[in-house]
């Protein structure tokens, strides 16, 4: 948060709760929020409040579930910016006032494969989604075909299709990750050699 020139960072619950509370609530939350100038762990999002121009920007590594939409309504006269997963923005805006950890390149890419993985798991849900996915693609194409314009709205729910690779292509995307786990790995000795 930026007021009269002055960065400070503080730990707030999420970045979609400072959203939804409105500008209205700043002076209770900055309050409340402890202020810190490094941060305890891993980082998933963030918010960045100019007071003293009425700008903000976001980031997340998730969604924001359309937090952003009404942000007009709580936020008056303010001009909000959505960073999507660019935490350097944030990092940029608030060098010198808050130490951020590096990120463990390898412990993402262990996480990456486990969630791979699990979303490879077919169960009833995901057959079903599949198939209206499937069912949906037939009757756009043939929508088209008769000369009509169709749209079909989708959601992060049904943007993901698991049982439709194949095993081959599971084995490249583990071979894939594999790989960048052993480049990210020996590139971290080279950094720590070069440090030593």
């Amino acid at each position: 948060m930026i007021h009269q020139g002055r960065t400070r960072a503080h730990l707030v619950d999420s970045a979609e709760s400072v959203i939804r509370s409105g500008a209205s609530s700043l002076d209770d939350h900055r309050s409340a929020w402890p202020t810190i100038t490094s941060c305890p762990g891993k980082v998933v999002a963030g918010v960045h409040l100019d007071l003293d121009d009425h700008t903000a920007g976001v980031w997340t590594s998730a969604t924001l579930r359309g937090a952003l939409r009404n942000e007009g309504h709580g936020w008056p006269g303010w001009h909000w910016s959505n960073w999507e997963d660019r935490s350097a923005e944030q990092a940029r805006r608030v060098a010198g006032a808050l130490t951020v950890p590096e990120a463990d390149l390898a412990e993402g890419l262990r996480a990456l494969a486990a969630e791979f993985d699990k979303h490879q798991d077919v169960d009833s849900a995901t057959e079903s989604a599949s198939l209206l996915l499937a069912f949906t693609d037939l009757l756009l194409a043939g929508a088209r075909e008769s000369g009509l314009q169709a749209h079909a709205h989708t959601d992060n729910a049904f943007t993901h299709r698991p049982m439709d690779l194949t095993g081959e292509e599971k084995t490249l995307v583990h071979t894939a990750i594999a790989g960048l786990m052993t480049s990210s790995g020996e590139r971290g000795q080279r950094d720590t050699g070069n440090r030593q």
